[in-house]
């Protein structure tokens, strides 16, 4: 990013097609002022064979922002979520087959009380984010044209202290992380290949001083014998003490029904360099 550049959250990533994309929310200088006064969510995007210029100009996208995004795609469109300044969940899409401009923000209402998390699951998008009773609250559509502020949100009951994290696992799982009130990294799925049901929330352990991360390793494949199904690698991680970071990962053959984490496997440390 460039030395004029101040960010206010963390960043969030994601390709789409063949380009790379990194979003920060942030302010840069304004040359009246002399003072970091132009915010909104600035942007780079770069061919994922190559790597990023840090003097390219950044991109931006208008607005006041008060958390970190989230950005999930599917095919040539990229859905982009964020907490606004009235603490709304703001929404915007990005379809490279009909033109490369964003449709522009739209509201999801709520009062959220973390940074929200999105994934695109069976063709419908789903969004995650903490509430004022620290449960957890979603909203999930199947349509180009989101639902309004006025179309409730569903609840998921609980006392949780960090922004969730999502993970899909096609065709049949969406994982499910959050921080418990007890600092442990909480776990639940919805395992679509039985009843759509939520399997209900278990300790994964450990000791988190941030929100989890989440992200599957589909690079590292490789296929088995007697024609079975292609292996993928999934992690959760998650900032510990000393401020550490620490994952847990697990394995399952891609399409074979879900799996998750075990809860009672130990945490593992990522090595400092």
């Amino acid at each position: 990013m460039p030395t004029d550049f101040l960010p206010t959250f963390g960043p969030a990533g994601a390709l789409l097609q063949d380009s790379l994309y990194l979003y920060v929310p942030g302010s840069t200088a304004d040359a009246s002022t002399h003072g970091f006064d132009v915010q909104g969510l600035f942007y780079k995007q770069w061919n994922m064979a190559a790597s990023p210029d840090p003097k390219a100009p950044l991109a931006k996208l208008d607005g006041t922002f008060t958390s970190s995004p989230s950005v999930c795609t599917w095919g040539s469109v990229m859905h982009l979520c964020i907490r606004g300044e009235n603490n709304d969940i703001l929404y915007n899409r990005l379809d490279l087959s009909v033109s490369a401009s964003w449709q522009g923000w739209q509201s999801l209402g709520g009062v959220a009380t973390s940074a929200p998390s999105c994934v695109v699951f069976g063709g419908a998008i789903y969004v995650f984010v903490k509430g004022l009773d620290d449960a957890l609250y979603f909203k999930t559509w199947d349509s180009p044209t989101p639902p309004g502020p006025t179309v409730a949100w569903g609840r998921m009951d609980g006392r949780f202290t960090s922004s969730p994290s999502l993970l899909v696992d096609e065709p049949y799982v969406i994982h499910l992380f959050v921080r418990g009130q007890d600092l442990d990294v909480l776990y639940n799925r919805l395992d679509t290949s039985t009843a759509s049901l939520w399997s209900g929330f278990q300790s994964l352990g450990g000791l988190a001083t941030s929100s989890p991360a989440s992200a599957v390793a589909s690079w590292i494949r490789f296929k088995p014998p007697d024609g079975l199904a292609p292996v993928e690698s999934k992690y959760v991680f998650v900032v510990g003490q000393e401020d550490k970071i620490y994952f847990k990962s697990w394995a399952s053959q891609k399409g074979v029904g879900p799996s998750g984490p075990d809860p009672s496997s130990p945490w593992s440390q990522v090595p400092d360099s």
